[in-house]
């Protein structure tokens, strides 16, 4: 017990002698040691309100002094010259008349006359008319002289980005079926191998100019003639069509549309007959309705573009009915800024042969012909197309074409002495390899160049008959400082067949049948025109300056070098 008490009060003394340390002066200011809460003082506010101090500071006033002095200078302005003033109109002034007249070898006039509307915000119209004729000229064959005439109306109306339009034209050809030699035997008279074609047709169109590719723009036609010649040959055509396009989003959808109906009447022949066409007789009588729709979707990038499509036919022939379907699809890249644009496609169609298209092809084809529509069952084609430069720009490929009841023209020996041409239809596969190159600096020098090579492979016939192995086609227009322009065209046909008989020069046997093969030929033209004024020229053209009267159509050759002038009038 007396331990216990001794401990308590020696830990008592250890903690009295700490307090009473702290304020000695062997320990530092900063070396206190506390025990409990620290009070804290009070706060001591400034009871004095913020005021503005107004503080005006005197302006010292400023004296300034001048040195009463000027300085020497000098000005010269520089010369300038007089300011130049070019008068001229915004819009060149138009003649309401444009006549054009002209004399050739082989009694050959020329005679043009245009009539046209001035400037009109309204709409337009105008008028043309056209004589051109010869002699022929060409020796120991029956008369070769031709005529051309045509007359043509039209006019067009504008209204809230519409077109109403309408056109009328008559055209009278006539040509001669010279391809043979007279003799004792057969010797007749001009009058008795004269061809007259006779043609009334009109049109009228309906089309939008919506600005807006949202909006559904679209344009229908409709076309009509009315054909006679000089053998009671009757042919009536009408024909209707519609193109719809509207795009949306990226995509533009197109409709093509179509309607035709064609009436042919040929003129009634019989056998061993040369003298039946003093007297026509209507002969057998085609009727032909053709249904065309084609709907296609274009679409692509900035430098790719598809057109994908399905084209349906309905063909009716004398009351028998066919149906055609054909790809529509064609595709092509853009590469290195258009510099390089490859393509490619499928497509096909029914195409319709009429009378008037058979004749435009060879006026020399016999009034009692038969009809058959040509089908383009199947067309690949493929190439490259593109710019060289600013100037130049190209353009080669390759096609490949199936079809049935391709058109081919023969001599006919039954109603003729084989002179004139009759249709063979034949199914052709066509291999077709071209290419073109156009060069053009500003609007002084034009050249375009084009060619073509053919294979042709037939199904019943021996040679492909009157169509050529190669075609090759140049124009050339040089403007000198429009005082003087120079025109050159240039044509190359290669080789054609042609059925023959045995007695005809250069003629080969095949197969129980003759044939002939023409050679090419070369068709060189070179025209030049002089500009007195604006309104007054004089011309000069040199056609088939080569001299070569080659033959297009076997037993027709053509005329020699002609040469026609004459001159043009603007009032």
């Amino acid at each position: 017990m007396k331990n216990k008490i001794i401990i308590c009060i020696s830990l008592i003394n250890l903690c009295v002698n700490a307090i009473f340390a702290q304020g000695g002066g062997n320990i530092g200011q900063s070396d206190i040691i506390t025990f409990g809460p620290r009070p804290i003082e009070r706060a001591k506010k400034q009871s004095d309100q913020p005021a503005i101090v107004d503080t005006v500071v005197a302006s010292p006033n400023l004296n300034y002094s001048f040195l009463a002095v000027q300085a020497q200078t000098n000005f010269e302005p520089e010369k300038i010259e007089a300011a130049k003033i070019k008068v001229e109109n915004n819009l060149e002034k138009l003649y309401r008349f444009y006549a054009k007249a002209g004399i050739g070898m082989y009694t050959t006039p020329l005679a043009e006359l245009w009539i046209n509307d001035l400037y009109n915000k309204k709409g337009s119209y105008g008028a043309h008319f056209k004589h051109f004729s010869s002699q022929g000229g060409i020796k120991n064959l029956g008369f070769n002289g031709f005529s051309d005439n045509e007359i043509g109306l039209y006019g067009k109306y504008f209204f809230n980005k519409n077109e109403l339009g309408a056109k009328f034209d008559y055209q009278r050809n006539v040509i001669h079926y010279y391809g043979f030699k007279p003799d004792s035997l057969f010797n007749p008279e001009k009058e008795q191998i004269r061809q007259r074609f006779n043609i009334i047709g009109a049109q009228a169109y309906f089309k939008t100019y919506h600005p807006d590719s949202l909006k559904l723009n679209h344009r229908e036609v409709i076309n009509y003639y009315y054909l006679t010649d000089a053998y009671a040959t009757k042919e009536h055509n009408i024909s209707a069509s519609t193109r719809l396009d509207k795009k949306i989003n990226n995509e533009i959808y197109a409709l093509d549309a179509s309607l035709s109906y064609n009436d042919f009447v040929n003129t009634f022949t019989f056998a061993n007959c040369l003298n039946c066409f003093d007297n026509p007789q209507p002969g057998n009588y085609q009727q032909n309705f053709m249904m065309a729709i084609n709907p296609t979707i274009n679409t692509g990038t900035k430098k790719l573009y598809v057109r994908a499509g399905l084209a349906a036919y309905m063909d009716i022939f004398n009351n028998k009915s066919f149906f055609h379907f054909y790809p529509d699809i064609e595709a092509r890249y853009r590469l290195f800024n258009d510099v390089f644009v490859p393509y490619a496609g499928i497509n096909g169609k029914k195409i319709r042969n009429s009378y008037r298209s058979i004749t435009d092809e060879n006026p020399f084809t016999i009034s009692s012909v038969m009809l058959n529509n040509t089908n383009h069952k199947l067309n690949i084609y493929g190439g490259f197309r593109g710019t060289l430069s600013s100037n130049i720009s190209f353009n080669t490929g390759v096609s490949f074409l199936k079809t049935e009841n391709s058109v081919l023209f023969i001599n006919e020996t039954v109603y003729s002495v084989r002179n004139k041409f009759t249709v063979v239809y034949e199914n052709l596969d066509i291999l077709n390899l071209s290419a073109q190159i156009h060069w053009q600096k500003s609007e002084k020098i034009k050249l375009l160049l084009r060619g073509d090579y053919f294979t042709y492979s037939t199904l019943e016939e021996e040679k492909a008959w009157s169509l050529p192995d190669f075609k090759f086609t140049g124009s050339f227009i040089y403007d000198m400082y429009d005082k003087i322009i120079i025109r050159a065209d240039l044509f190359v046909t290669g080789s054609r067949w042609f059925k023959a008989l045995p007695a005809d020069e250069g003629a080969e046997p095949k197969n129980s049948i003759y044939m002939i093969k023409l050679k090419p030929f070369i068709d060189l033209n070179l025209g030049a025109e002089y500009r007195y004024t604006k309104r007054i020229s004089a011309f000069i053209n040199f056609n088939n300056i080569a001299a070569k009267k080659y033959q297009y159509w076997y037993r027709f050759p053509v005329q020699g070098i002609n040469i026609l002038g004459g001159l043009t009038y603007a009032f």
